[in-house]
This record gives C-alpha cells, sequence and structure tokens, in this order.
C-alpha cells in the first residue's frame, strides 16, 4: 500500500492527495456493485417503495461540514524536511481519523434528532376562544374585560361564588364532537388569598353532557387551597353527576413553582379512559375512570376565588 511504503518520497505527500486516494477507495466498490445472476446493476424491485430519507437539522449540517474542512485543512509539510515528514503524516493520520469519528457521531445525533421529531404524534387543533370570549356564557360572578389597549379580553371570575359545584358555573362556546379523546389548554393566573382569604377551589370541567334530570356529568380537574397560608393546594380529578356528586378519583398536593397570583398553563386530558393533568408542561396527576366514556361539553367553575383567564383552545389528540 502506497500509504505504508518504506520510502517516504513513494508515500502520498499532501493529506489532500491521501484524503482522494481513500474516497476513490471508498467509492469504487459502491460503484460496481453487480447482480450475481445477471451482471447488470441491481435494480430496485418494483413492489418496494423509495425510502424516506431523515433530513438532519440544520445545526447537524453544519457540524459536518466544519469537520469535513478542518479534516482537509492542514498543510502539506515541507518537503526539505525529510526527517519531520514522517511524524507529519502520522499527525495528519491520525487527525483524519478523529475527524472521520466527529462526522460519524453528527451523523447518528442528527439521524436520532430527526427521528424522535418525526416520532411526535400530530395534533389538531379544534377550537380557540377569540380575544373577545365572544359566546361565553355564566353566572354573575364572571365577566369579560379588555386590556387598557383594548387588543386582547380577559375572561375573570370576582371569587364571589361561595358555593361548591357540581356544573359549571360557564361553558365554553365550542362543544366537542367526533372524539371523545381531547385536551384542554388554558393560561390561568389565580388569585387566592384575595382579601386575606385562603380557603377556595378553581376547577376544569370537560367531556360533559347534560342528563335527563337536567343535571351535569363529566370530569372535573381542580384545585383548593384551604386553611393555610402556605402555597401548598390539594389537586383533585373528579367525576361528577347529580348521582355520584363529586366523587374523588384521586388526589394529591400540589405547591406552583412560582406561588399563586401567577400565570400558569393548565391542561387537561382525557384519552379513553385515562384522565390527566399537566402545569405548564409538566405532569401533575392521573387516573383511570369509565363512568362518562363520552361528552363534549367544557367549562370552569370557580368557589371563593379570584381567577383570570387569558387564553383557552381544545385540541383533539
Amino acid at each position: 500500500m502506497k500509504a505504508l511504503a518504506k520510502k517516504t518520497d513513494d508515500r502520498y505527500q499532501t493529506v489532500m492527495e491521501f484524503a482522494r486516494a481513500l474516497e476513490q477507495a471508498v467509492q469504487q466498490p459502491i460503484q460496481q456493485v453487480r447482480s450475481p445472476v445477471s451482471n447488470q446493476p441491481v435494480q430496485p424491485r418494483v413492489s418496494e417503495q423509495p425510502k424516506q430519507k431523515l433530513s438532519k437539522p440544520p445545526q447537524q449540517k453544519m457540524i459536518v461540514q466544519n469537520a469535513m474542512q478542518d479534516a482537509f485543512r492542514a498543510p502539506a509539510p515541507p518537503r526539505a524536511r525529510t526527517m519531520s515528514k514522517r511524524g507529519g503524516n502520522g499527525k495528519a493520520l491520525v487527525f483524519i481519523i478523529l475527524s472521520i469519528l466527529v462526522i460519524s457521531a453528527a451523523l447518528i445525533s442528527g439521524l436520532v434528532y430527526s427521528r424522535s421529531r418525526m416520532q411526535t404524534p400530530n395534533k389538531t387543533t379544534l377550537y380557540v376562544g377569540d380575544n373577545n370570549w365572544s359566546g361565553w356564557a355564566g353566572s354573575s360572578d364572571w365577566m369579560i374585560q379588555n386590556t387598557p389597549a383594548g387588543t386582547v379580553g380577559v375572561l375573570l371570575n370576582d371569587g364571589s361564588q361561595n358555593m361548591k359545584w357540581i356544573a359549571p358555573t360557564i361553558l365554553a362556546p365550542y362543544q366537542v364532537s367526533g372524539t371523545a379523546d381531547y385536551a384542554v389548554d388554558a393560561h390561568i393566573d389565580v388569585m387566592f388569598n384575595q382579601g386575606g382569604i385562603w380557603d377556595g377551589c378553581f376547577g376544569i370541567g370537560l367531556r360533559g353532557s347534560n342528563t335527563s334530570d337536567n343535571g351535569w356529568q363529566g370530569y372535573w380537574a381542580t384545585i383548593c387551597h384551604t386553611g393555610s397560608s402556605t402555597d401548598s393546594a390539594t389537586v383533585y380529578i373528579q367525576a361528577s353527576s347529580p348521582n355520584l356528586h363529586s366523587t374523588n378519583l384521586t388526589q394529591i398536593s400540589f405547591a406552583p413553582q412560582y406561588g399563586w397570583n401567577y400565570t400558569y398553563t393548565y391542561r387537561v386530558e382525557v384519552i379513553g379512559s385515562s384522565i390527566r393533568l399537566f402545569v405548564d408542561g409538566s405532569f401533575l396527576a392521573q387516573v383511570t375512570d369509565t363512568n362518562f366514556p363520552t361528552g363534549g361539553q367544557i367549562g370552569f367553575a370557580s368557589y371563593n376565588t379570584p381567577l383570570s383567564i387569558y387564553d383557552f383552545s381544545v385540541e383533539a389528540i
């Protein structure tokens, strides 16, 4: 092999020359692949579909380009320095091997990144509340207030309701149809300790429907703060109906990261018999229940708890 010739003058004199020879040696077998039967180039079968290439994200392409440029940027050693040429070529060979490893790592990380993006489930937005909260109807403790600029409306509850609920005290104008699996997202600022009062609850109701006796049934994700001036509260996932009243399916303690009087994103999902609650993207609670397999009504309720809701959306999952 030329790279291992005894005489230094018979070896590759530059890294670029060695790289070109290496590239030709790698590509040559690929270009000469033949079918062992017909001695013709192997063609894809008619029944096979071309495989979709995974696209590398731009940052991974940049890593590959930089590594390749660095690999072939080393200048050739001066011809006059015969003693240092052997050591220089050895160092260049090591550098090329390390560069190949860097390129391989970049390609693998790009492949993993692309696959993880491809596996993200598709989500379909079913409803997004407008700035004016058009069509929302509820009890007298609910109101709509515009910001000073008048461009964004806020759905407010004044905390005057002092009776616990079974049905929502305000309903969304949109009812889910065509699917029983969906999620509700809302940005809510809960004002516990308004006027020195710490006892109160608020909740998001979903998969709801009217009952034959003019009642309401469905699931609730409820957060209650009682009896203490600390930030710790209790989270409940409940099944509610005229017969069940509000039955606690599960409950856990919860202390928000930044305390109350701060806006968080609350997300409630119903998927099959599973009901899950997330706060700012972090999983909080989950329960399995089969009481209400369907139902498209969505709403809110508040007991002794002023709050502000800045946006609202529904998503099929």
